[in-house]
């Protein structure tokens, strides 16, 4: 089935070109503990095409550990909590041409 996905969008999906925006707010640090940082926030993806106006694609909240490693943060782990139970084709797309 992942075969034919690949064949269904090199060949014969036809891809309109679209700017999108992913925005996180509100970060907000819950606790610190021995496990890293746990910390929430919220998200939006939205797309443009040229000629359409923008539309809210999806949004909600992630869940996050962050881990120090070496002197920097890295995430250790993401939760993403979607306010929908419907995902969009889009978000499973990959930006071609972009």
């Amino acid at each position: 089935m992942l075969a034919d996905r690949v064949v269904a969008l090199r060949e014969t999906a036809l891809y309109v070109p679209r700017s999108v925006r992913h925005l996180t707010t509100n970060i907000r640090l819950r606790t610190v503990g021995p496990d890293g940082l746990r910390l929430t926030a919220n998200f939006a993806l939205c797309q443009t095409m040229a000629d359409q106006p923008s539309e809210l694609f999806l949004c909600g909240r992630y869940h996050d550990r962050v881990m120090e490693d070496g002197g920097s943060l890295r995430f250790a782990e993401r939760i993403c909590v979607y306010d929908s139970t419907i995902v969009p084709d889009l978000t499973r797309l990959p930006r071609i041409g972009l």
